[in-house]
């Protein structure tokens, strides 16, 4: 299963209290990648990751394509692909698992 070293789950209650905690400490938080299995609908979600940069979110949307793939092989050639979206909700990248 999917799990970067720096991931950190949390539900969205928890979010905001974190972001609150956060803005009065006075720090800054790494930003918040939603990874989720979609073909033309949302199959799967796989979490909300901390990440330091889009380019860490898609290094491992390529990683969660790539064992996927071997891991549900009846996934390939189902134009499934792995979608990542920042904190704001807007896609940064869409990985198909049968280009990987």
């Amino acid at each position: 299963m999917f799990q970067p070293a720096t991931a950190f789950f949390l539900c969205s209650c928890c979010f905001k209290k974190r972001r609150a905690l956060a803005e009065k400490l006075q720090i800054e938080l790494m930003p918040k990648f939603h990874f989720k299995l979609v073909d033309s609908r949302i199959v799967s979600d796989h979490g909300v990751h901390d990440l330091p940069s889009e380019t860490d979110a898609q290094i491992e949307a390529i990683k969660l394509a790539r064992s996927l793939r071997e891991a549900r092989p009846e996934l390939v050639g189902r134009n499934c692909s792995i979608s990542v979206a920042n904190e704001s909700g807007k896609e940064i990248c869409k990985i198909p698992i049968d280009a990987i």
